[in-house]
């Protein structure tokens, strides 16, 4: 196995001391055309276009065409996690600096491009992030509320922690190298600390994932990727600059530089998103069947179209699709050769409501194609278990209809116990609603029938209730990106 290699360049500290000054850096954090350069420069150095002679390319050959980045959005998130937990004390110093990182993180992830060949989302979501953080000082491990202590208090005292005390508000920018040097040693593990955080992004980013280990109760399970290749690269080894510019001079409370006095703003008129049209499509109730098919998804695309040919006075903006299953049993063969409940029931039936999912989230794909409406219209296709979970002794009531002693009444029971997931699960507001014959034939079926099937939600704007017009409707509170079919 080819071994991926990482380049560390550690400058002297005639270098370090050219750091720019404390108003100068402010002017380049805030300057978008400074920003968008080195953020430029950070991802050419990742796709193989170095720019100064002498410099590695990322990749010893770089993939063609290069593959789709589609959890960029997870990614995204793990990082601005990870940045946040290790530089806690510099972004609570810098909120600017903290906004500024996780909206510009969250804007490479909504980028629908990541999702298509040929897209740069790794080398930007790795530039962007690093041009956040490579010049703050990050946390020192393990000195979170620590106070200082006296030396000869072998219990508390943390070599480590005094020196971040002593030094996190003071220049950096002369030390001798090694030795004793107290400076240097506190440089050394800020450098160290820069570059591990850039090595765990790298991760995130560039390389394939494995999966998880196998946690304890005192080992946590982490996630392990393959370092040999990375996925933009074709061929190994792939080079990284970890240099980190570390700031030699504190800073604190930074403000993007105005370069004329800013006006007030007005404030921008915003609609308020609404609910639309709600229903719910109920599916095959058969115990145990697992087939996936057009019948099932058909019957959902119909009540979209009807619904946006006889509403042409609504703005439609978000369309979410909830493939549900009720918590019915499955049966396996049990030792004696009879059949048993499958104890994996709960688990057979979610995978039917991804499998359902799935394929809804195809046919809304061509819905959505098919339709010059739908264009701009966010599609969402989501799965779950649904309903109570299941009583063996339930199992009785197949045999209780209309023609039992009391039905009425323990249909009633049923829903009072239920009403909550009724309501919300199944958009069933009334006892009346399970009482409908042609669906329920008995009180089991009145339990866990009504939870199984698609549950369509359609939100936007009335026209004739707007108060800002179409236009305000492209800002309107609530808007959400695309998103994959999910686990509710």
């Amino acid at each position: 196995m080819k071994k991926l290699a990482l380049v560390l360049f550690v400058l002297p500290a005639s270098v370090w001391a050219q750091a720019s000054q404390p108003t100068k850096f402010a002017s380049y954090y805030f300057d978008e055309a400074q920003k968008e350069k080195r953020i430029q420069f950070i991802e050419d150095n990742i796709y193989n276009q170095p720019r100064y002679p002498g410099q590695q390319p990322g990749c010893a050959e770089l993939k063609r065409p290069q593959p789709p980045f589609t959890d960029v959005s997870k990614r995204a998130e793990e990082i601005i996690d990870l940045v946040n937990q290790k530089f806690s004390k510099a972004f609570t110093e810098n909120p600017k600096i903290k906004e500024a990182f996780e909206k510009e993180m969250r804007e490479v992830a909504a980028d629908k491009s990541c999702s298509e060949v040929d897209n740069v989302c790794r080398g930007k979501l790795m530039a962007t992030s690093m041009f956040h953080y490579e010049n703050l000082r990050p946390d020192m491990p393990g000195c979170k509320g620590y106070a200082k202590q006296d030396p000869m208090d072998n219990k508390n005292y943390d070599r480590h922690c005094e020196l971040e005390l002593k030094y996190r508000g003071e220049y950096l920018d002369t030390y001798s190298q090694g030795g004793l040097d107290a400076r240097a040693e506190y440089t050394d593990q800020l450098v160290s600390s820069l570059n591990n955080v850039t090595d765990e992004i790298l991760k995130k980013t560039l390389h394939k994932s494995l999966g998880f280990t196998k946690g304890t109760k005192k080992v946590p399970s982490i996630e392990v990727f393959a370092m040999d290749v990375p996925e933009i690269c074709s061929k190994s080894p792939f080079v990284f600059n970890l240099r980190m510019n570390l700031y030699k001079e504190p800073f604190s409370a930074l403000e993007p530089v105005k370069k004329e006095e800013e006006k007030p703003k007005l404030t921008p008129c915003v609609e308020e998103k609404i609910s639309l049209y709600s229903e719910f499509v109920p599916l095959n109730f058969d115990e145990g069947r697992s087939e996936v098919g057009a019948s099932q998804i058909d019957p959902v695309k119909n009540k979209i179209d009807a619904f946006i040919l006889a509403n042409p006075n609504m703005i439609i903006t978000d369309i979410s699709v909830s493939s549900n299953s009720s918590r019915t049993p499955y049966y396996k063969p049990g030792p004696s050769g009879k059949k048993v409940i499958d104890p994996d029931s709960d688990k057979r039936n979610l995978d039917l409501a991804e499998q359902r999912s799935s394929y809804a989230a195809k046919a809304l794909n061509d819905l959505k194609s098919s339709n010059l409406e739908l264009a701009k219209v966010n599609f969402e296709t989501k799965f779950a278990l649904a309903g109570p979970a299941f009583v063996a002794k339930d199992l009785n009531n197949r045999f209780v209809t209309k023609d039992s002693p009391d039905y009425e009444k323990k249909v009633m029971d049923i829903y009072t116990e239920n009403k909550d997931l009724l309501e919300k699960e199944a958009l069933i507001k009334s006892p009346d609603d399970l009482k409908d014959e042609k669906r329920f034939s008995n009180l089991y079926q009145v339990k866990y029938k009504p939870f199984q099937g698609f549950r369509i939600n359609i939100s936007g704007y009335k026209k004739e209730t707007m108060k800002c017009g179409e236009k305000g409707a492209a800002k309107g509170k609530g808007d959400t990106t695309p998103s994959n079919s999910s686990k509710q």
